[in-house]
């Protein structure tokens, strides 16, 4: 990339994460993207019938964002987001 990145000055943050972090859980509100270096975000949600048990929705791989259809429409996460492996690219979302 060329260019002049100083717009990102304050707004992106890299962080190393241990395995199995929770970035947000369902329901929480967060204006944030994560794209992930390194690693994977699963996305697990809970079953509304039967025991409960929460389920793999999709999963983000490295060079793919997470967390934008909450960052767009406003609302809160619809998943539980758990980072898997070690490093992840934190881009905070300003309006």
């Amino acid at each position: 990339f060329e260019g002049d990145l100083a717009f990102l000055d304050g707004k992106v943050h890299l962080h190393r994460l241990p395995d199995r972090y929770t970035l947000v859980k369902e329901g929480e509100q967060l204006n944030k993207l994560f794209f992930v270096i390194h690693g994977s975000i699963s996305a697990y949600m809970k079953e509304i019938s039967g025991p409960k048990k929460e389920r793999v929705m999709f999963t983000n791989q490295a060079n793919e964002i997470s967390g934008l259809v909450s960052v767009l429409t406003g609302g809160s996460y619809c998943f539980t987001a758990v980072f898997c492996f070690s490093f992840v690219f934190n881009i905070l979302f300003i309006y």
